[in-house]
This record gives C-alpha cells, sequence and structure tokens, in this order.
C-alpha cells in the first residue's frame, strides 16, 4: 500500500495521499494534505538542540502485516519570502539526512503563501531555490500584478512588514520541505536519523531564539514510546514544562509521551548559559562585579584556575564575625578597617564563588576582590583585575575542554554518579536509566539526568539504541 508521510519541523507528522496521485504527494505548487496516520509507531526519540545545530534521531515500527511505501517530508518553519537588504542569500538548512545508517538523497519543495493564500504558482518563477529567493522589490513587483482585492488586504501601513521593519511571516511566508521516498516494512523497525542548522530569530541584545513544534507528532499511530530531550547551554526556556534545567543543560525524558506543548529556547553569543541577574540572593551571597577579566583559583590565591569572562558572578562571605558601623563601614579584624561605602582591602581578600554558572559545570573556587559596597538590602564588590602577562584560559574554554558531541546511553548498573572524575560520590543512577552523555576525561564522562549530573565511568554505560 503506498501512503505519504511527513516530519514536521522537530517531530514526524504522517500525510496520507493516493499512490496515482503525484499532485497529492508534492504538487506544483508544494500543496500537501496532513492525516492522521495508522499502522507506524513512533519507539523512540532522541532529539539534541545545539546552538545553531538539531540533530533528531527515531525508531520507527510498522506494526502491520503489510509493507508500507511512504514518500516522507520534512516541512521547516516558515522563512520570509524575500531577502533583506543585508542579505546574499536565503537560510541554508544544510538538511542531512539517513535512514539504517546510510545516507539518503531527498528533493526540496515550497510554497509561498501571501495573506493566508497560497499564491506559489504566481511566484515559483522568482525561486532558483530555496536559498536563491528575490529582492523585496522584485517580488513587489508580482505583488502589483495581481488582483486589486487581494492586494488590498495587505496592511498599507506596513507593507508586507511588521512594527518593527522586519519581513513578517503572517502577511508572506515561504514553507520549505524536505521529501523522499522511503519504505517501512512489515512488523520491522526503521532508524531514521536527520540534522539541519536551524533557522534563528535575533534579539535586541544579540542572543538568538528557537522555536520547535512538538505536537505534530500526535499524528503517528499512539504516543511516543520514549522521548529523551537534550538542550545544550540554553540561557533562558521559555513556554514550556517539558523538562528540567540541570547542570547548564535542558532535559527531558517521558515514557507513552503525547505532546501537549511546544519549545522555545533562548540562545547567547557565547553559546554558554550565563545566570539569571534578577536571582534573588541567599543571605550570605552578593554579586561580584568582573568588568575585565579576574582570575578564578582553586583555593585562596594559590592555584589559578582560568579567567572569568562574563560581567558578573554571584559569591559566597560570611559576615557573621563582621560587623558595620552605623556610617556603613566594614570592620574586618583580619583584614584592617576602611570607612564609607566603598571598602578598600589592603590584603587579598578572597570569597568562594557560588554563582551557577560555574557549579552547573563541576567548576567552583575563589575570586579576589578589591572592594566591597554595601547597602540597606544587599552587598557587592569589584573582582581584582587579572595582572598582564596572566597565562590563562578563560573559564568558558575551561568549561568546553571536556565537551564532546552529547550522546545518548542507557545505564548499566546501577551506577554511581561522582562530583568530578574518580571523586565524590554524589548519587545513584539505577540500571537502564537513559542519559546523556555530554563530556569525557579519559575513562569518565559526564552524564545528565533530570534528576542528576556527574561523572561516571565508561563501564556504567551502554549502548541506548538497539535498533
Amino acid at each position: 500500500m503506498k501512503k505519504n508521510l511527513t516530519l514536521a519541523f522537530l517531530l514526524l507528522v504522517s500525510v496520507l495521499c493516493f499512490a496515482n496521485d503525484t499532485a497529492g504527494i508534492v504538487s506544483e505548487t508544494g500543496g500537501v494534505k496532513f492525516l492522521k496516520q495508522d499502522g507506524i509507531s513512533m519507539l523512540k526519540e532522541a532529539l539534541l538542540i545545539r546552538n545553531g545545530e538539531i540533530e533528531v534521531n527515531y525508531i520507527f515500527k510498522n506494526t502491520t502485516n503489510k509493507d508500507i511505501e511512504t514518500t516522507v517530508l520534512f516541512p521547516v518553519p516558515a522563512m520570509p519570502c524575500f531577502l533583506t537588504e543585508d542579505e546574499e542569500k536565503g537560510h541554508d538548512f544544510n538538511f542531512k539526512l539517513f535512514a539504517s545508517g546510510k545516507s539518503v538523497p531527498y528533493k526540496t519543495a515550497f510554497t509561498i503563501t501571501l495573506v493566508g493564500q497560497d499564491l506559489t504558482d504566481k511566484f515559483k518563477h522568482l525561486y532558483k531555490s530555496y536559498t536563491q529567493l528575490p529582492t523585496e522589490e522584485e517580488f513587489m513587483k508580482v505583488v502589483s500584478s495581481l488582483p486589486e482585492d487581494l492586494q488590498k488586504q495587505i496592511k498599507p501601513e506596513y507593507g508586507l512588514h511588521d512594527e518593527m521593519g522586519y519581513p513578517s511571516l503572517s502577511a508572506c511566508s515561504m514553507g520549505i520541505s524536505f521529501y523522499w521516498d522511503q519504505k517501512f516494512f512489515k512488523n520491522k523497525n526503521l532508524y531514521i536519523k536527520h540534522t539541519y542548522a536551524p533557522s534563528m530569530s535575533y534579539s535586541s541584545i544579540g542572543g538568538r531564539t528557537v522555536a520547535y513544534i512538538l505536537t505534530t507528532a500526535n499524528n503517528w499511530q499512539g504516543p511516543i514510546a520514549q522521548f529523551d530531550l537534550l538542550v545544550e547551554h540554553p540561557q533562558y526556556i521559555m513556554d514550556t514544562a517539558v523538562g528540567k534545567s540541570i547542570g547548564g543543560y535542558y532535559t527531558a525524558h517521558k515514557e507513552n509521551f503525547t505532546p501537549q506543548e511546544n519549545l522555545t529556547f533562548y540562545f547567547n553569543r557565547e553559546n554558554l548559559r550565563v545566570d539569571d541577574t534578577y536571582r534573588t540572593l541567599s543571605k550570605n551571597e552578593f554579586r561580584v562585579g568582573i568588568g575585565e577579566n579576574a582570575v578564578l583559583y582553586k583555593d585562596e590565591g594559590k592555584t589559578p584556575l582560568c579567567k572569568i569572562s562574563i560581567s558578573e558572578v554571584y559569591a559566597e562571605l560570611d559576615l557573621n564575625n563582621k560587623t558595620w558601623s552605623e556610617h556603613t563601614s566594614i570592620y574586618f579584624p583580619e583584614k584592617g578597617v576602611r570607612y564609607g561605602r566603598r571598602l578598600q582591602i589592603e590584603e587579598p581578600l578572597y570569597v568562594k564563588v557560588s554563582d551557577l554558572y560555574l557549579k552547573d559545570y563541576g567548576l567552583s573556587g575563589y575570586v579576589q576582590i578589591d572592594f566591597l559596597m554595601k547597602s540597606s538590602e544587599s552587598v557587592s564588590a569589584d573582582a581584582a583585575k587579572i595582572k598582564n602577562g596572566t597565562d590563562l584560559i578563560s573559564c568558558t574554554d575551561y568549561i568546553k575542554k571536556y565537551d564532546i558531541r552529547p550522546k545518548l546511553y542507557q545505564i548499566d548498573g546501577p551506577a554511581n554518579i561522582r562530583q568530578t572524575p574518580n571523586g565524590e560520590i554524589k548519587a545513584e543512577v539505577a540500571d537502564n536509566v537513559y542519559v546523556w552523555a555530554v563530556a569525557q576525561d579519559g575513562v569518565w564522562y559526564r552524564i545528565i539526568t533530570e534528576e542528576t549530573f556527574g561523572w561516571t565511568h565508561k563501564n556504567n554505560l551502554k549502548d541506548a539504541w538497539n535498533k
């Protein structure tokens, strides 16, 4: 039997068409009809989201006694219809597809939607490929030839732009689908993998926002038997309760999963999560302004680790044995006294960094501070500037030096989880639990689950893909 299936943005979603109706599979205008698909279930999905890259691994099963031949489509999110002034070409998704471990060729189809109407046949001559787009001027020449009642639906005050001057996807959008022929053998599993570079929208502060559709997976037969998600170093997670933030990652593990919502993530420029500056301080915490690079020490000034390169961290300071005068002076018996709102430090004063930015990556230590300031509600400080010629890598690079491409494993255990490689035991993970390995130091792997993160020996890990 011949059916038409589609992969929708992140999760596969099905389409049903007649075998002899090629226009129903991918028409000249790119139209596709989405319907509920029975007979094929999703046994497993592992979704890895990195800054600028998506990797999705699936295991499907044809639960029928007949082979199902399919045309599989993967539609990506809506894109602008024309180039902006600073663009030379459209976004290249660099889509790559594999089935049962072998590379699979694919084709590309696209649609042009203007004010809610599919007008691909009117505009298709402007597009040589999905990356070779017309200029706005070229696009508007065709718009001016359309029926007058259609042109009137375009808002005159903005045209095909939004209030900020960017191309409006609600006014005009280009839909792109990658598609290929696939066969699901009766009562057999099929392993599919694809990778691509998602399109990202930029925020006013220079970060990038990525939205992902999960709910389209509900078009397959039954729920997703097993769903695993790992998002590498997002700064913010918006509008979702699918998983948890832990160890600098966002992760989820679900069984018999029926998605009810979609995902939106925000990544900063450096692809490394920074702490929320609006965080509520605990009793003995205060903010440390970095300004210029400061040294993070393993101990109090003896063993330098790396250069802190973010603008602000949090630190711990026990003020119980310190006194503040009515003039907001601070008394340090062992360090001396300075009066006024600003305390200048004569002798080196080291404070333990408590910032989650560092703790989440298994990095902790001390910074030297130049002065303290106290208000009625909080304490803040400035870190000492790094000495010229100090040969240290940044803490960002220090954290990343053990990073590997994240991979999904199962625990062959139970397994001890340690604070550092071969270090203190902090937790135990039961046998057969799915974990993501995100870093490696020799025979030790740093693993992430919804409940814990830390290091475990390679002998505690086994292949999660018994295909």
